[in-house]
């Protein structure tokens, strides 16, 4: 849950910056679909089948998990700023400008929307790369539920992210005007 809170702190942090934040459906989308699902799943591995002769860590504040936190935290954080200022850098990249005036928000962007989904592919990273096996828990694969429900996820942003335009899905303000913007104006 560290690892899942951090990354979303990083991509809250990073969206603040332009003053957006993630709209409400993609809130839902992390916290009750992809989070509530891989977590319920995750904690159905049995033990590994042999008693493995030395315990496991027991203190929360070691060099390995204080390490292992913060090379995590490092490599995502670099990845999400990574993708923040890519977007930009793109042709077709129209800044985000806070409404003003208006009682309806618009948090519609193209840096909260890369962002985003970058950081949806990193929490379903981080349950895999947590769900260590032997030798104090049976392998990733022995909890076939859990390996379904990470393929179904997998395979949902896949296909939000990669079909978006067929299903004439607004994922930027500017996404109706993608037509037009290789056209020079007068």
């Amino acid at each position: 849950m560290a690892g899942y809170s951090l990354t979303q702190f990083v991509t809250v942090m990073l969206l603040y910056y332009i003053s957006n934040i993630l709209t409400d459906g993609q809130f839902m989308y992390i916290d009750m679909f992809l989070i509530t699902l891989l977590a319920v799943l995750f904690g159905n591995t049995a033990a590994y089948e042999n008693l493995c002769p030395t315990p496991p860590p027991t203190r929360l504040l070691s060099v390995a998990s204080i390490c292992s936190v913060l090379g995590q935290l490092a490599i995502m954080g670099s990845t999400q700023l990574l993708v923040f200022l890519m977007t930009t850098t793109q042709p077709w990249f129209v800044p985000y400008t806070a409404p003003r005036g208006s009682e309806t928000e618009d948090k519609r962007s193209m840096q909260g929307t890369a962002v985003f989904y970058v950081s949806v592919f990193q929490y379903i990273t981080l349950v895999v790369v947590y769900s260590k096996g032997p030798p104090y828990r049976d392998t990733l694969y022995s909890n076939r539920p859990f390996c379904a429900s990470i393929a179904f996820v997998t395979l949902v942003i896949f296909l939000f992210n990669f079909d978006a335009e067929k299903r004439k899905v607004v994922t930027s303000k500017t996404s109706v005007r993608t037509n037009v913007h290789h056209r020079q104006l007068p």
